[in-house]
């Protein structure tokens, strides 16, 4: 317990003893921005421990002062990876600290006019972070990226650019080293582009920015980076009204999918829809025995819509119907396109291809429910071992009594199937549900739920999660 020496000399001792620096040192600022006097009290007070505005800061001092921030480890009992005893693994909640405190000195430079220092340090900071970070971090649950203070760092870098007291040089090397940290993984929550793209856009030619996007995309050697950079140096292009070497770039590089694609729509665009169609199953033949872009055979519909392709347009309707599972969106345009005489027939036999389908395909049975197919329904509905619950809720009303009493015979089984074994409350809770759903749908279905549940009751009596879940039924 602290006690407090309550005489006149001691208060503000006091204060500093119960109040912690931080506090204090966040309350001074604050208040000297509103108070003019008070300020000007502080600055003339400390104004000997700030960084001189003339004499240049020992770089060195604040690079060992950087490096000093990352001596904090922490051993784990063992590594769980390699089944290894002891490793050393960075404190990130200590480098944490060692980080702000950087940081602060950094702001206090970058305000006593040292810009360009402030700037450099800070891309150095981050760069170190990036260096020193490691991703099994992303295992550890006491791990917390606002660790690294990068949004403060950024802020700092940002502050500095905008002063316009930093060359041209110091820009634009600041801009390149955050663009090669973009991506990072212990940056994977900020996103530098911005910052990059202001710097190069106030003082970079067209010529200049196209240079450094064609250079990152020949350097990058990851799949989906490259094709990042090859879709921003398009558009880029496409701003600049440089169709030409926009198309040149795709016809040297046409394995790239988002390349094809941009020169698709921008063929699209100008309403060469045939080359536009040759273009895609050019990348759709590419790509043959490891997977097809489903984006591109939706574009080809489109495609053949417009050019009024009636023949294809339906083809193309009936590879996308089968592909998505029967899509409802492609149903409806078959039903409006095929001649009426010819709908059933074709309906049926796309169905036919498609016939190892697992679990409940809801559009299959609303599909069956719109051509008024019920005794398909009932069988599809009889073939869903374990999944015919649900389905039957919502489509009871389409059976006869016949076909229902089968159902819920199927039902039964499968629900008494599942109370066998004893079950977490939470799926007594769940299968409660189900039953009450079941108690809705139909009359038989009312006996049949009251009966499963009746059943269970007597055959379970010493379960009390599942007795007091199955009170809800009632």
């Amino acid at each position: 317990m602290i006690t407090i020496d309550t005489s006149p000399n001691r208060e503000l001792d006091n204060l500093f003893e119960i109040v912690s620096e931080e506090e204090i040192y966040t309350f001074a600022k604050k208040y000297a921005y509103q108070n003019e006097s008070f300020g000007n009290a502080l600055l003339k007070q400390f104004a000997a421990k700030l960084p001189s505005t003339e004499i240049a800061p020992n770089k060195e001092e604040f690079l060992k002062e950087i490096d000093c921030c990352f001596t904090h480890v922490v051993i784990v009992p063992y590594n769980r990876y390699y089944n290894e005893p002891g490793f050393e693994e960075l404190d990130w909640e200590e480098v944490g600290k060692d980080i702000a405190r950087v940081v602060k000195r950094l702001e206090l430079l970058l305000d006593a006019g040292h810009e360009e220092l402030a700037a450099e340090l800070s891309v150095i900071l981050l760069q170190k972070i990036d260096a020193e970070f490691e991703d099994y971090l992303f295992d550890d649950y006491d791990f917390n990226s606002d660790n690294f203070h990068a949004e403060e760092t950024l802020s700092i870098i940002e502050r500095a650019i905008s002063s316009g007291r930093m060359s041209k040089n110091s820009q634009l090397a600041v801009a390149d080293a955050l663009s090669d940290m973009d991506g990072a993984l212990a940056f994977d929550h900020i996103d530098f582009k911005e910052i990059v793209n202001a710097v190069r856009n106030s003082l970079l030619t067209d010529d200049e920015r196209i240079a450094i996007r064609k250079m990152a995309f020949e350097n990058a050697t990851e799949e989906y980076i490259k094709e990042s950079v090859a879709e921003e140096l398009w558009d880029y292009l496409m701003q600049l009204h440089r169709e030409e070497e926009a198309v040149s770039l795709f016809q040297k590089n046409k394995k790239i999918n988002r390349l094809r694609t941009r020169y698709v729509k921008w063929l699209d665009a100008k309403g060469e829809w045939k080359e536009a169609l040759n273009v895609l199953n050019e990348g759709l033949a590419q790509q043959e025995g490891w997977g097809r872009n489903r984006s591109w055979e939706e574009y080809k519909l489109a495609l053949y819509e417009k050019l009024a392709d009636h023949s294809n347009m339906i083809k193309q309707a009936q590879k996308l119907f089968l592909d998505t599972n029967f899509s409802l969106d492609y149903y409806r345009k078959l039903k409006k396109w095929v001649e009426k005489e010819q709908w059933e027939m074709t309906l049926r036999a796309m169905l036919k291809k498609h016939n190892t389908l697992w679990g409940h395909h809801d559009n299959l049975s609303q599909i069956y429910v719109s051509e008024g197919w019920y005794e398909d329904l009932f069988l599809q509905l009889k073939s869903e071992h374990g999944n015919t619950l649900a389905p039957f809720c919502k489509y009871a009303r389409y059976f006869d009594e016949k076909q229902q009493t089968e159902l819920l015979s199927l039902i039964e089984k499968d629900y008494l199937g599942r109370f066998v074994s004893s079950r977490p409350r939470k799926e007594y809770h769940e299968l409660t549900s189900d039953l009450i759903a079941l108690k809705k749908s139909c009359p038989l279905g009312k006996q049949t739920a009251t009966h499963i549940v009746e059943k269970c009751r007597n055959m379970y009596p010493n379960r009390p999660a599942m007795l007091d879940e199955l009170k809800r039924f009632y």
